[in-house]
C-alpha cells in the first residue's frame, strides 16, 4: 500500500509539534512547581508575550494555523539533523553514548548473526563484486545498502508467494516508528534547549552550570540505560542467579551480590527524592513544621511498592535494590539540605530541577521505546534473511537429490542360469 501525501507531512510535522510542545510543557511545570508562581520571570515575560498579542478569536485561530502549519518544515529540518547524525556524522558508524546514537555497525552485526557473507552472495559475479568490496566491511552505508536491498527482495518472494500477510508493511511501520521516535526525541531535545535558554535569559542563573547539571544526569542515565540494554543482548554480560529465570545487571562484575533488575528506576527515584524531600512546596500545606515526614511517608509507600513484586526474585536482587532505595532516599534528603544552604537553589533551583527530571523521564520512555522498536526490526530481518537461506538450500538440495536419481540407468536383472 502506497503512503499518502497526509501522513508524510503528519511524519514530517511530529518532530516539529514535539518541539512546540516540549517547551510549553517544561515551561508549564516550571511555573506550577514553582515556590512562588507570581514571581516567576519565566511565566512574566510568556505573560508579557501572550498579552502583546490580539486578543480576537480570529487572530488566535491563525496564530494557531501558524504554529501548527510551521510544525511541518520544522520537522523536516529536525529529521535531516536527524538523519544526518545517524548516517553520516562523525559517530555514525561506531555510536557515542548509546543508546543515545547507535552504531550503525553494530546493528549490521547483529542483522547478519549467524548468517555468513557467501549465503547472502551466491553464485551471482555481481553480489560478490559487492560483498568482496573493501568498502563493504568498513563502510557501513555501502554494506546496509546491499543488506536492505537484499533483504526487500527476499520480503517480495515472501509477499508474491503469501498473499495473507504483507512483510514490507511490517517493515516500514517498524523503520518509520523507530525514526519517528528518533527524530521527535531530538524535537524534545530542540524545545528543552529553548525553555533553558530563556530561562537562563530571564532569570539570574548560569546557563553554563544548568548546562553541566543536564549534561551530567543525562550522561549517568545514557549509560545505565546503555549497560540494561547491553546486558540483554550479550549473553556473557548476564549475571546468573541461582534459578537462572530473571535477567539482572551487575554494576561491578566481581561482586557478584550486588544485582539489580531495573538500575534506571533506581536512578530516576534518586532525582525523585532529591527534588521531592529538598524543594519547597509550591502548594498550601497544613502543617509547615512537619511536612518533611509526610513526604518521608509518601517515599517510603513507593519503596514499599517497588519491592512488593521483587519478593518472588532471588534474594541478591531484592536486598539491593531494597537498599538501594533506602539509601537514595537518605542520600537525597542530605544533598537536598546542605543545597538548600545556596540561596540560588531556594527559589530558582528548584522549580527547573523538576523540569529536568521530566526530561530525564521523557529521555528514558523515548529511548526504551526505540530500544524495543529496534530490535524487532533486527530480529524481522534476521529471521527473515536466514528462513530464506535455509528455503534456498532445501531447494537446491532437492533439485539436486532429483538430478542424481533422474541422471542414474537402472539396469536389469539378468536371468539366474538354471543349473543342470
Amino acid at each position: 500500500m502506497k503512503e499518502n501525501d497526509q501522513t508524510r507531512f503528519l511524519r514530517w510535522g511530529i518532530p516539529g509539534w514535539m518541539m512546540f510542545l516540549a517547551f510549553i510543557c517544561y515551561s508549564a511545570i516550571d511555573v506550577l512547581l514553582s515556590s512562588d508562581s507570581n514571581k516567576n520571570e519565566l511565566l512574566t515575560t510568556l505573560t508579557s508575550i501572550v498579552n502583546s498579542l490580539p486578543a480576537s478569536s480570529t487572530s488566535s485561530a491563525i496564530i494557531a494555523v501558524l504554529v501548527a502549519a510551521a510544525g511541518i518544515p520544522l520537522g523536516f529540518f529536525i529529521y535531516q539533523i536527524y538523519f544526518y547524525i545517524r548516517w553520516n556524522s562523525p559517530f555514525s558508524r561506531d555510536g557515542l553514548l548509546p543508546p543515545f546514537i547507535v552504531g550503525r555497525m553494530n546493528d549490521l552485526k547483529r542483522t547478519l548473526e549467524g548468517i555468513k557473507t557467501e549465503d547472502i552472495s551466491g553464485n551471482d559475479d555481481w553480489r560478490k563484486a559487492w560483498t568482496d568490496d573493501p568498502l563493504y566491511e568498513i563502510d557501513h552505508g555501502v554494506k546496509w545498502r546491499y543488506i536492505e536491498n537484499y533483504f526487500i527482495e527476499i520480503v517480495q518472494k515472501l509477499n508474491s508467494n503469501q498473499s495473507g500477510f504483507d512483510l514490507y508493511s511490517r517493515y516500514r511501520y517498524l523503520l518509520d516508528l523507530m525514526h519517528t521516535l528518533g527524530a521527535g526525541l531530538f524535537g524534545i531535545y530542540i524545545g528543552y534547549l529553548s525553555y533553558l535558554l530563556i530561562r537562563a535569559k530571564m532569570g539570574s542563573l548560569s546557563l553554563t552550570i544548568i548546562l553541566i547539571i543536564n549534561a551530567f544526569l543525562l550522561g549517568g542515565l545514557f549509560l545505565i540505560l546503555e549497560r540494561e540494554d547491553s546486558v540483554r543482548k550479550n549473553r556473557d554480560d548476564l549475571a546468573h542467579t541461582t534459578n537462572n529465570k530473571y535477567i539482572v545487571v551487575k554494576p561491578i562484575k566481581k561482586i557478584s551480590f550486588i544485582q539489580f533488575s531495573n538500575p534506571s528506576a533506581i536512578y530516576l527515584f534518586l532525582c525523585f527524592a532529591f527534588l521531592y524531600l529538598g524543594s519547597p512546596s509550591p502548594y498550601p500545606v497544613l502543617y509547615t513544621d512537619t511536612h518533611l515526614i509526610f513526604r518521608s511517608v509518601v517515599l517510603a509507600v513507593a519503596v514499599f511498592m517497588w519491592v512488593i513484586p521483587k519478593t518472588k526474585y532471588p534474594k541478591q536482587i531484592f536486598w539491593t535494590e531494597l537498599l538501594a532505595l533506602i539509601l537514595s532516599g537518605g542520600i537525597a534528603y542530605f544533598v537536598s539540605q546542605w543545597i538548600n544552604t545556596y540561596p540560588p537553589f531556594q527559589v530558582e533551583w528548584w522549580s527547573i530541577g523538576w523540569s529536568v527530571l521530566v526530561f530525564l523521564l521523557t529521555n528514558t520512555f523515548f529511548i526504551k521505546n526505540r530500544q524495543n522498536t529496534r530490535d524487532d526490526l533486527i530480529a524481522m530481518q534476521n529471521y527473515t534473511i536466514r528462513r530464506h537461506i535455509y528455503l534456498e538450500k532445501n531447494v537446491n538440495n532437492q533439485v539436486s537429490s532429483k538430478d542424481d536419481t533422474e541422471g542414474k540407468i537402472e539396469q536389469p536383472n539378468k536371468p539366474k542360469k538354471k543349473g543342470k
